[in-house]
């Protein structure tokens, strides 16, 4: 017996030795791609040294604006948190922040904006489904049917509620701006824009509000492309949303928060 369960032991080391190791890799490798994507960002120079450097020489000042705008993706967490868990999808808010910063990075580094998004939301719904499946009967805390159109609904609505306060204070400055005779094109262009930004974010809002179904035309639309089902699953999710009162002034009160650290 003690010789079998030395054979065990001896057979088991070095299989245990070689999770590390995988670890130790797979660590690696994705610390070799962010060096990669920052370099990259560099060489395309959208990170560039000269503002660094002229910033050490007021470093005081440097350091608690920096202190301060590192406050903000705490922010950003805490809003789309909350929608996830308005959604009943809740995850540790420590694999939420980092799909977040992954998101924020690889809307930087790769080719246009809504990349890191999409990967986010694979995240969220495959580890979402993975808690689902493990406690499948569990309690009223334990994780909903997670599903792409809920999680999709989470992001859009933590990018509508991200943008508003910009529209705002565009809207304002544009306003504020004729007291300072800056050029009248640009004042009109801005408060244009911004003023229909807002118009189309209240609209969907109203409409979302108004019924839990989607119209019978955006259906039809939706029908023809195949995508009916998700369509009415993220219009219900939506009018869920913007029907709780409470998170809506959470997550706005977030946004502007945020908005005002970067200021």
């Amino acid at each position: 017996m003690q010789s079998e369960s030395l054979k065990n032991t001896n057979s088991v080391g070095p299989v245990s030795q070689l999770v590390p190791a995988k670890d130790a890799l797979s660590a690696l490798g994705k610390l070799a791609v962010a060096l990669g994507l920052v370099g990259f960002l560099i060489w395309r120079g959208d990170i560039a040294w000269e503002p660094i450097r002229t910033s050490l020489s007021h470093w005081q000042y440097s350091l608690l604006a920096l202190a301060v705008l590192g406050l903000t993706p705490m922010a950003q967490l805490w809003r789309w948190q909350s929608l996830l868990r308005a959604s009943r999808l809740r995850l540790p808010a420590r694999e939420v922040f980092s799909y977040l910063m992954v998101s924020k990075f690889l809307n930087m580094a790769l080719p246009g904006y809504f990349g890191g998004d999409v990967i986010r939301g694979f995240c969220v719904t495959r580890r979402a489904a993975a808690l689902h499946v493990a406690m499948p009967n569990g309690d009223g805390d334990a994780p909903a049917q997670p599903g792409t159109a809920a999680v999709l609904a989470s992001i859009i609505f933590d990018r509508i509620t991200g943008v508003i306060p910009l529209l705002v204070l565009a809207l304002a400055g544009a306003i504020g701006g004729a007291w300072y005779r800056l050029p009248s094109q640009l004042l009109i262009s801005a408060g244009a824009l911004s003023g229909a930004g807002l118009l189309a974010a209240g609209g969907l809002f109203w409409l979302a509000y108004r019924r839990p179904e989607p119209p019978a035309p955006l259906l039809r639309i939706s029908k023809k492309i195949g995508l009916d089902s998700r369509f009415s699953t993220l219009f219900s999710s939506s009018h869920q949303y913007v029907r709780n009162h409470k998170l809506i002034r959470r997550v706005l009160g977030i946004s502007f928060l945020s908005q005002g650290l970067i200021l």
